[in-house]
């Protein structure tokens, strides 16, 4: 990818599967490229897309990477010309069929206020939005935790300013009586053994909240467990 590249987008389509975005567009030299954001309602890879993720054709673009921050740039400063208006000056193997735009939900009547061109504009705009946000970081953390195979064990770690908490927590957690929970505390057993890494980093944000630290083997490297 050329970073210097103006990009024009000619056509685009909001899919079914929970709001993955595609954009078809078109750099100075003429080559066609296509820009997609995959969904972000489940982290679950399934197709070839990383979910949440913005892909360059065809190939997912590094998470606030320099790539990024270039594409989304790109984007900002784009023109929108719909494929049907472009010249002659388009590669002759850019004549692929493009998806048609389908749109539902809250969105529906603003798009339906639009041109065709704000259409797409708008498509462009929902991209830099959305990869922009804190919650695209997030979702990118979840979906490599949702691939993580790894098994991971939980244990209590409080120091001796927090044990009283840590004992009313595991009474919380448990639904047992604080003595119960103390004895537990004691035995040096974990809260949690062999489970996803997702069900650790829920561990780990629950206690958390609570001002509680948390011990987890293999040390599991995401932001909620620094």
């Amino acid at each position: 990818m050329t970073t210097s590249d103006r990009l024009t987008i000619v056509d685009g389509a909001l899919a079914l599967d929970g709001g993955t975005i595609l954009l078809d567009v078109v750099d100075r030299a003429g080559a066609v490229h296509q820009i997609v954001l995959a969904q972000n309602v489940t982290p679950k890879i399934e197709l070839e897309l990383l979910p949440g993720r913005l892909h360059f054709d065809g190939k997912p673009v590094g998470v606030r990477s320099t790539e990024e921050a270039s594409l989304l740039n790109r984007l900002k400063n784009s023109d929108v010309q719909l494929c049907e208006e472009l010249s002659d000056d388009v590669s002759d193997d850019s004549n692929a069929s493009l998806s048609p735009v389908i749109v539902l939900g809250e969105d529906l009547k603003a798009w339906h206020a639009k041109t065709p061109g704000g259409r797409l504009r708008m498509l462009v705009d929902t991209i830099v939005e959305r990869v922009e946000a804190e919650a695209y970081v997030l979702f990118a953390e979840k979906v490599a935790l949702a691939a993580d195979s790894t098994k991971y064990t939980v244990w209590p770690d409080p120091d001796p300013t927090t044990r009283n908490r840590a004992i009313l927590q595991l009474s919380r957690v448990q639904k047992a009586g604080v003595s119960t929970a103390r004895t537990f505390l004691d035995s040096g057993e974990p809260l949690a053994r062999d489970i996803s890494a997702v069900a650790a980093v829920e561990i780990i944000e629950t206690w958390r909240a609570e001002g509680l630290a948390v011990r987890v083997e293999p040390p599991l490297k995401t932001r909620a467990a620094e």
